[in-house]
C-alpha cells in the first residue's frame, strides 16, 4: 500500500524516532517504512502492523510509542444566554483592548488543535458575514487536497469557508464540524469577535485571525496499548505533533506571529518535558514569533497522583477501583540508580511476590479468583530521561482495593517515586490512590520547559480552581508558569471550567502582545520565552502567598500590569 492508505490505515504501527529506527526493526519482515519529517530533530514512521510486532516494552522503545492525549474538559452545548466579562477585566484584556494600546489581536494567527470548529458560529465571522478562519486541517476527511508537505486530511482555506458560508448549507461545501464543542469553545473564548446588542460576547483578541486543526481519533491499537475505550476522545501523538507543525508553519506562510492554545494532555510520562511533544513544543516556543501556550490539566483533585520513597521499608501503593472499569495503566518512576522491584495483590488478597527485574522486560499475569489481567514491564532505558519505569497495564480489573508493593533491591541507597494513574477521560469508571498527594499532577505536555503552562483560578475571590493541575515537575521546574481565569468562564457555547479554559484566556492575552510586540514592531522578535517574562513581570501577586509556587505559579495574569510596567 501506497503511504496514504498506510496512514489511514487502523493496521499501521506509528512510532516517532530523531533519525531512524533501530535497523533491526527496518528489516522486519522486510516491510518499509512511510516518513513524515516534523522537524531535523523528529520524524513520524509508519509501518504496516502486520509486518511487525505489536506495541510493548520489549518491542520499540518507551519514547517512540506515541502516547495518547485527551481533551481537559468535557466540552459543551447550548447557547450563551448572558456574557460576563469579569474573567476578562480581571486579566487586565479588556482594559488592552481600549485606547490608547488598543490591543485586538490585529495581525496575529491564533491557533487550535482540537475536536474542530463550528466555523458557522457568528463569533468567527467578520461584520460584512465573511470568515476570519484562514486555515482548516481536519485530519478526519480524506476527501480533499491534503496540505502541502503532510500526507492526509484535507485542507480548507478562507476562500473556501466564505463559499461555504454563502450557500444554504455550508457543510455541503466544507463539511468540517466540531461534535462535541471543545475546539469551538476554546477558540471562542480566546479569539471570539466582539457581538453586540442580544447576544452580548468577546473573545480575549477579537480581531486575530484564527486558524484550526480539527484532529483525528486514535487508532485501535494504540488505544488497546493504553487500555483506552472506543468512546473516550483519545489523539495519538503522531497527530498532535503533526497539527503543532502545520499550526506553527503559518507563521511563515502569512508572515504573521502565531499563539499555539493547546488544550490537551495526558498522564503518561515522567512529568518532566522529556516527551517527544513537549520536548518538541520547546523547540517550537523558541521560535520567532511563536507563543506556545499549554493548559497544567484538570487532575489536581482526581487522587491520580501518588508518591513516596523506597527504603529499607517496603512502600505500599493502594490503588481504589469501582465497578464499570474496563481497563488502565498506571506508571510508576522511580530514580536512579538503585532499582526497585515489585509484588502486586488482588482484592482477594492473592498475591503475586517478587516480580523481579529484568531488562526491558514484560511478563502478563492472570489472577485466577479476581478473572484479571495484569501486564508488567520494566523498562530501564530508550524513555529520555534518568529514571527508571514500571508500567502496569490492568485488564478486567475486579472492584476493591488493590496493592502494589514496592521494595528496593539491595541494601544501600533510597528511591524516591512517582506514580499516575490515566487522567479521568481515559477511565470508565472511578479508579484512585488511597493516599494521593495533589501536586505533581500537571498534565504532559506543559511541563514543556520553554512552553508557557498555565493553571485556572477562581478569579472572584483568588483561589485556586480545585481540579487544575499542579506542580511542579517530577523533576522542580517550575510549573505552572502563570494563572488565568478558569472558572465559569463565558464562551459561545456556555459557561465552562478548567485550565484549559484559562489556558484560552491567556492565548488572547498572547494574541495582544504579539500584535504590540511583532505587528506594531516594538519588539519584533519576540518569542515564548519573551511572552513568558513580560506576563510574569506584570502577574499579580498577593501576600498570602509565596512566588512562585505550585498552584499559581509566578501569580495571576494580568497583562494591563505587564504593559504598566514598562513605563518604570
Amino acid at each position: 500500500m501506497d503511504c496514504k492508505e498506510l496512514i489511514l490505515s487502523e493496521n499501521t504501527i506509528e512510532l516517532l524516532g530523531q533519525n531512524a529506527l533501530p535497523q533491526e526493526q527496518i528489516v522486519i519482515g522486510g516491510e518499509e517504512w512511510c516518513i513524515e519529517e516534523v522537524d531535523e530533530y523528529l520524524r513520524v514512521f509508519y509501518g504496516d502492523s502486520e509486518r511487525l510486532p505489536p506495541y510493548s516494552a520489549v518491542n520499540y522503545p518507551y519514547v517512540a510509542i506515541p502516547k495518547c492525549y485527551g481533551l481537559m474538559q468535557p466540552g459543551g452545548g447550548g447557547i450563551l444566554r448572558s456574557f460576563d466579562s469579569l474573567s476578562l477585566e480581571s486579566a487586565g484584556i479588556l482594559s488592552v483592548q481600549q485606547e490608547p494600546l488598543h490591543l485586538t489581536g490585529r495581525g496575529v494567527i491564533c491557533g487550535f488543535l482540537d475536536t474542530g470548529i463550528r466555523y458557522q458560529e457568528d463569533v468567527f465571522r467578520n461584520s460584512n458575514g465573511s470568515t476570519r478562519i484562514l486555515n482548516i486541517w481536519d485530519q478526519t476527511i480524506q476527501t480533499g487536497t491534503s496540505p502541502e508537505g503532510f500526507l492526509y486530511g484535507s485542507e480548507y482555506t478562507g476562500q473556501d469557508i466564505n463559499e461555504a458560508l454563502f450557500q444554504e448549507n455550508p457543510l455541503e461545501i466544507v463539511p468540517v464540524t466540531d461534535e462535541n464543542g471543545h475546539g469551538t469553545i476554546l477558540a471562542s473564548i480566546a479569539a471570539g469577535g466582539i457581538l453586540e446588542g442580544g447576544r452580548r460576547f468577546t473573545g480575549a483578541a477579537p480581531d486575530a485571525d484564527i486558524a484550526v486543526v480539527k484532529l483525528r481519533p486514535a487508532k485501535q491499537n494504540l488505544r488497546e496499548y493504553y487500555g483506552i475505550t472506543d468512546d473516550a476522545i483519545c489523539f495519538s501523538e503522531t497527530d498532535v505533533i503533526l497539527a503543532i507543525e502545520y499550526l506553527q508553519s503559518l507563521s511563515s506562510r502569512y508572515n504573521k506571529p502565531v499563539v499555539l492554545c493547546i488544550g490537551l494532555g495526558t498522564s503518561y510520562g515522567e512529568h518532566a518535558g522529556n516527551s517527544q511533544l513537549a520536548r518538541y513544543c520547546s523547540r517550537v516556543a523558541k521560535r520567532l514569533n511563536r507563543a506556545v501556550m499549554i493548559s497544567m490539566g484538570n487532575e489536581g483533585n482526581k487522587s491520580h497522583h501518588a508518591q513516596g520513597i523506597v527504603a529499607q521499608e517496603t512502600q505500599t501503593l493502594e490503588i481504589r477501583v469501582d465497578a464499570g472499569v474496563e481497563s488502565f495503566v498506571m506508571e510508576i518512576w522511580g530514580r536512579i540508580p538503585y532499582l526497585f522491584s515489585a509484588s502486586i495483590r488482588s482484592p482477594s488478597g492473592e498475591l503475586i511476590p517478587g516480580i523481579g527485574i529484568r531488562l526491558e522486560s514484560e511478563s502478563t499475569y492472570q489472577f485466577l479468583y479476581d478473572k484479571t489481567t495484569v501486564t508488567v514491564a520494566y523498562i530501564l532505558t530508550g524513555t529520555a530521561s534518568t529514571e527508571q519505569l514500571l508500567r502496569l497495564h490492568f485488564q478486567m480489573p475486579s472492584q476493591g482495593i488493590w496493592t502494589v508493593f514496592l521494595s528496593r533491591r539491595g541494601n544501600e541507597g533510597e528511591i524516591p517515586y512517582n506514580a499516575w494513574l490515566p487522567i479521568t477521560d481515559f477511565l470508565t469508571g472511578s479508579v484512585y490512590f488511597l493516599t494521593p498527594n495533589p501536586y505533581i499532577t500537571l498534565t504532559e505536555p506543559s511541563a514543556s520547559t520553554d512552553a508557557i503552562a498555565v493553571a485556572a483560578y477562581q478569579d472572584s475571590n483568588n483561589s485556586i480552581y480545585p481540579a487544575a493541575g499542579r506542580g511542579y515537575t517530577s523533576l522542580g521546574g517550575i510549573k505552572p508558569d502563570i494563572a488565568a481565569p478558569g472558572v465559569m468562564i463565558s464562551s459561545i457555547l456556555g459557561e465552562t471550567s478548567g485550565s484549559d479554559i484559562a489556558t484560552a484566556i491567556a492565548g488572547g492575552a498572547a494574541a495582544q502582545y504579539m500584535q504590540w510586540a511583532v505587528v506594531e514592531g516594538n519588539q519584533p522578535n519576540a518569542n515564548t520565552q519573551d511572552l513568558k517574562n513580560f506576563l510574569i513581570r506584570g502577574a499579580r501577586r498577593l501576600s498570602t502567598f509565596s512566588t512562585p509556587n505550585r498552584e499559581f505559579g509566578w501569580g495571576f495574569l494580568d497583562i494591563q500590569n505587564s504593559f504598566q510596567q514598562l513605563i518604570f
